[in-house]
C-alpha cells in the first residue's frame, strides 16, 4: 500500500470572519459609535449590530428580512486595499521589499501603523476589532496543539509560527534599514495584525491585480453554511451580501465563508461546525515505484489532472481517486493496455479491483490508526464538562475527521460487495 499523510492545507484567499473574541471590551457606546461610522461612509444594512454569547459581534435582524434583501452593502470608499497603501505612499519606495516576503504584508504594516492613529478615519471600526485572538491556533500553547495531533494542524500551525517569527525578524531589519518607524513594533502586535487580517479580509482581483481588501463592518455578520457569499459588485464599486433565507425581528443574520471543512475554519478561524455540510478530509498521496511496471504506470497518471497533493474523503461519495490510483499501482506488465480505461476510471478486471479496494481500505485505515485516540475515546473526553473550547474544538475535529475516514471506509467495503456480485455474473 501507498503511504498516505495528512494534507496541511494552505489557502491563498482569505476570507471574511466574525467578530469573535475580546467581546467584553466591546462596549455599547463602541458600538454605537460604529453605527455612526457607517452611516457616514455610506453603508447601508438591514440589521443593528449586538454582543451574542459565543459570537461576539453579530447582525441582528431589525424588521422582517425577505430572500434577496440586501444583509449590507459598503461602498468602494470604504474599503482598504492593497492598491490604496501603495498609492498612499506607506512604505515609501520599500513596498516591493516586504511584498517580497509576505503576500499581503502591505495590509498589514499598514494595519499596526494605522490602528495606532487615534485621528484615523478606521478609529470607529478599529475599537471593535479583537484585541487578541485566544481561539485563533496561533495563539493556542504547545499543550493546546497538542491535542490536534493527527489532524495536521498542530505541525502546520508550529510551521507557520516559525515563519512568522522569521518574517518578523525580517522585516524589522528592513524597516530599520529604510529609516520606516511603526509604533509598538513586536512580535505580539505583528501577530495579532496578521490574525486580525488572516480573519477579516477577502482576496480578489482588481484592476487586474491580486489585491487583499480589509472591509470594514463586513464582519458583523457570521458564518452560516448554505448562506449568500459577500463580494464585490461587478463594477467594484460595493461590497454586499443579499439574504438567502427569511428572518425576523431579533434573529441572528447570516452570510457564509465560503464551503469550507472543519480543517479549513479551525486553520483560518478558530471555530468549527460539529454538523459541517461542508465537511471533507484532505490526504496525499506519495507514489513511491516498486514494480518496472510503475515507471511507466506512475507516469501516465501525474498527467491526468489527479491532485496526489490533495485528495478528497468526502460524505457519501466514493474516493474514486484513490481507486484510480490503486488500480494503477496494481496493474501488471500484462495489463498495461488497460491503462488508459483506468485512467478514466474504468475497471479492468476483478483480481485489479479487488486488489485496489483492498488497498484502498488498507491506506484510509493507516490513517485512520495515526491518530493517538480512538473516536470512542474522542467521544468519552467530549461528555467531560472540564474541557476548555480550545481542547473541545481540536478534539471535535480529530473526532469529525476519523468519522469521514470511517465513512469513506464503509463506502469501499460496500463497493467490495458489489464486486463479488459482479464476479458472480
Amino acid at each position: 500500500t501507498m503511504p498516505l499523510r495528512r494534507f496541511i492545507c494552505v489557502c491563498l484567499f482569505l476570507f471574511l470572519s466574525g467578530t469573535i473574541g475580546s467581546a467584553e471590551r466591546i462596549t455599547e457606546a463602541k458600538i454605537e459609535a460604529l453605527k455612526a461610522w457607517a452611516d457616514e461612509c455610506g453603508i447601508t444594512y438591514s440589521y443593528h449590530v449586538d454582543k451574542i454569547p459565543g459570537y461576539g459581534l453579530a447582525g441582528i435582524a431589525d424588521h422582517p428580512i425577505q430572500v434577496n434583501e440586501t444583509l449590507f452593502s459598503i461602498p468602494r470608499s470604504c474599503l482598504v486595499m492593497t492598491s490604496d497603501i501603495e498609492e498612499s505612499g506607506f512604505l515609501k519606495e520599500s513596498m516591493a521589499l516586504f511584498k517580497d516576503k509576505m503576500e499581503f504584508s502591505p495590509l498589514l504594516l499598514w494595519l499596526m501603523q494605522e490602528s495606532k492613529n487615534p485621528e484615523s478615519y478606521y478609529k470607529a471600526y478599529f475599537d471593535v476589532v479583537p484585541d487578541s485572538f485566544p481561539e485563533h491556533l496561533l495563539s493556542w500553547s504547545d499543550a493546546e496543539l497538542g491535542y490536534l495531533k493527527g489532524t495536521g494542524l498542530d505541525i502546520s500551525t508550529r510551521n507557520k509560527k516559525n515563519r512568522l517569527q522569521h518574517i518578523f525578524s525580517v522585516f524589522s531589519e528592513l524597516l530599520v534599514s529604510e529609516g520606516i518607524q511603526i509604533p509598538e513594533w513586536n512580535f505580539e502586535r505583528f501577530l495579532w495584525a496578521y490574525q486580525s487580517i488572516n480573519t477579516r479580509s477577502w482576496g480578489a482581483v482588481y484592476q487586474g491585480e491580486d489585491q487583499n481588501i480589509l472591509i470594514p463592518y463586513a464582519d458583523t455578520v457570521n458564518h452560516k453554511p448554505g448562506t449568500a457569499i459577500a463580494g464585490l459588485t461587478a463594477d467594484f464599486k460595493t461590497f454586499s451580501v443579499r439574504a438567502t433565507e427569511e428572518y425576523q425581528p431579533g434573529e441572528q443574520v447570516f452570510q457564509n465563508y465560503g464551503e469550507k471543512s472543519n480543517h479549513q475554519l479551525m486553520a483560518s478561524y478558530g471555530f468549527l461546525l460539529e454538523d459541517n455540510p461542508n465537511d471533507f478530509l484532505t490526504i496525499q498521496y506519495e507514489l513511491k515505484p516498486t514494480r518496472f511496471v510503475h515507471s511507466i504506470s506512475f507516469k501516465e497518471l501525474k498527467n491526468t489532472g489527479i491532485n496526489l497533493d490533495g485528495i478528497k474523503l468526502e460524505r457519501g461519495k466514493l474516493p474514486v481517486d484513490i481507486l484510480i490510483i490503486e488500480r494503477v499501482s496494481a496493474l501488471n506488465v500484462k495489463d498495461l493496455d488497460s491503462l488508459p480505461d483506468v485512467l478514466q476510471g474504468k475497471r479492468v478486471s476483478i483480481e485489479n479491483e479487488f486488489q485496489a479496494i483492498r488497498r484502498s481500505i488498507n491506506s484510509l485505515k493507516n490513517v485512520l490508526a495515526s491518530y493517538p485516540t480512538s473516536l470512542e475515546e474522542d467521544k468519552a473526553l467530549l461528555r467531560s464538562d472540564s474541557l476548555s473550547d480550545n481542547i473541545r474544538n481540536a478534539v471535535l475535529l480529530a473526532k469529525s475527521q476519523k468519522q469521514l475516514l470511517l465513512e469513506n471506509i464503509k463506502l469501499l467495503e460496500d463497493e467490495w460487495v458489489r464486486c463479488l456480485d459482479w464476479d458472480a455474473k
